[in-house]
């Protein structure tokens, strides 16, 4: 191949780079992991359910987390509102430590936005000491980790290279790679949060070596005297073989991922096998032309290279090869049964910040058909009775149980209290105007003259034979609305 075809090539992968440099904020991101449910999963299928006959505001909710600090009693109200009307915020709840130093708001947020970025916008609250935590926290490594990941691999490649300059061509080379395919990632219909964080660094440490074998084949055809592209088209015919061979070893493994019953294996195979393609192509268009334009600085910069001695233990190997084969085949099996016995976690059990101040509370649905409304009081029975569960809420355990009188005004105050206080709009016509659009705001009735005596009272008003007698919701709401109210 001549010069002007390595060249052409060259810039025609950069053009493409550029394009999909330009692509990459166009990436669907999903931040929803409940998406890569198995179909015949139990929960995804409850999901389907309650999103279809409740609605999307019903379905368990990604939220944001922040907790301020050192607000005032008047600050409070004044915050949640200014919360509340930023975009995609569905709904704010306050919380206020014992001790009144600190106050948590939780903000319900379409799963869909990118929350890290959300929280970094309300973390900018000029003049307040606020701590913000989302629910993708838990999804992605943190960032320290691929900080470490990438400065151990530049470690390597400084220590191992034979010129100052190769990690630089390595770099260029296979940074390209990666923004190929991360900008590719705006033609697949989403990407989840976590491949989308890890993708760069594990492409990285994927085809890296794919650039090192094509740089020590170089070398090798310089040595031999040769001109400058002709040691370049000999690399990448000689490098072929060897490159190729591993790069579809890499394939069919990430491609297996595909196979997964958890949908998040099709997502992390289909990008990272991707990946392996741009790396290759990088390689074979990339590398050789950094390699010709900068062959005498490759030549030039020449550094002691550190090399593991390897001559000892290949030696015991060989001497050792049935004990160790043998020892693997035992090492196989034990790891195969202490992998049946791996304790696997579904949550982030590690207190964050918020949680030593407002421990957070694990709420679970429980979705059933209607017509088994009457044996969901021994279902509750039974959940009540497992370790960890401190309550269970359900149409027919709050609205049909019977409470007496104390039990009642215990739960008519809690109700009130959680009551938000609601703007309706009521229309006012006259024979000679046009429709008047008002808002009356509704406020629930004070509960301070709600006492046990006064529920006695009406307890006895029903039942004057047993005042004793224990009454549900729907029982005190007819009662009070014969006799209290009245028909209209």
């Amino acid at each position: 191949m001549k010069r002007r075809y390595h060249n052409l090539l060259f810039f025609i992968t950069v053009g493409l780079a550029a394009v999909c440099a330009v692509l990459i904020p166009e990436v669907n991101v999903n931040s929803d992991m409940t998406k890569y449910l198995p179909d015949g999963s139990r929960m995804k299928q409850g999901l389907e359910i309650l999103q279809d006959e409740f609605g999307e505001q019903h379905l368990p909710s990604a939220d944001v987390r922040a907790m301020f600090r050192g607000l005032k009693e008047d600050e409070v109200e004044a915050v949640a509102d200014s919360l509340g009307a930023l975009p995609n915020v569905d709904g704010v709840t306050a919380t206020r430590s014992a001790d009144g130093e600190y106050t948590l708001y939780e903000l319900n947020v379409p799963k869909s936005i990118d929350q890290k970025t959300f929280g970094k916008e309300i973390s900018r609250s000029p003049g307040r000491d606020v701590t913000v935590e989302t629910s993708q926290d838990g999804n992605t490594p943190a960032a320290s980790v691929m900080i470490i990941a990438a400065s151990l691999i530049l470690l390597i490649l400084i220590m191992m290279a034979q010129s100052w300059l190769e990690p630089v061509i390595f770099g260029i080379s296979t940074g390209l790679a990666i923004v190929l395919n991360i900008g590719t990632n705006a033609l697949l219909p989403s990407v989840s949060i976590t491949t989308n964080y890890i993708v760069a660094i594990l492409q990285m440490v994927l085809s890296l070596d794919y650039s090192i074998v094509m740089m020590n084949r170089y070398r090798q055809e310089k040595h031999a005297a040769i001109a400058t592209v002709e040691a370049a088209n000999a690399a990448m015919r000689k490098a072929f073989p060897s490159i190729m061979s591993s790069a579809l070893t890499t394939l069919v493994g990430l491609l297996m991922l595909v196979f997964m019953r958890l949908k998040i294996g099709m997502d992390m195979g289909i990008v990272l096998a991707k990946g392996v393609l741009c790396s290759l192509v990088c390689t074979f268009t990339v590398l050789p032309t950094l390699l010709m334009v900068f062959h005498k600085g490759v030549m030039n910069t020449g550094k002691w290279t550190f090399v593991l001695p390897t001559d000892r233990l290949s030696r015991f190997v060989t001497r050792h090869k049935l004990p160790l084969a043998i020892f693997a085949v035992g090492l196989f099996f034990c790891a195969f049964f202490l992998s049946r016995k791996t304790d696997i976690s579904f949550a982030n059990v590690n207190e964050s910040e918020i949680d030593h101040i407002f421990p957070r509370k694990n709420i679970m649905t429980l979705l059933y058909p209607t017509d088994m409304e009457k044996g969901m009081f021994a279902v509750s029975d039974s959940l009540l009775a497992e370790d960890g569960v401190e309550a269970v809420i359900s149409y027919p355990t709050l609205m049909m149980k019977e409470y007496g009188a104390e039990e009642m005004t215990m739960q008519l105050k809690t109700l009130a209290a959680e009551m938000p206080t609601s703007e309706t709009p009521i229309t006012e016509t006259t024979d000679t105007e046009l429709p008047d659009t008002r808002t009356m705001t509704s406020r629930m009735p004070s509960t301070e003259m709600l006492t046990p005596e006064m529920m006695r009272i009406i307890y006895y008003l029903k039942f004057q034979d047993d005042p004793q007698t224990r009454i549900s919701f729907p029982d005190l709401s007819e009662f009070i609305m014969k006799n209290c109210v009245g028909n209209p």
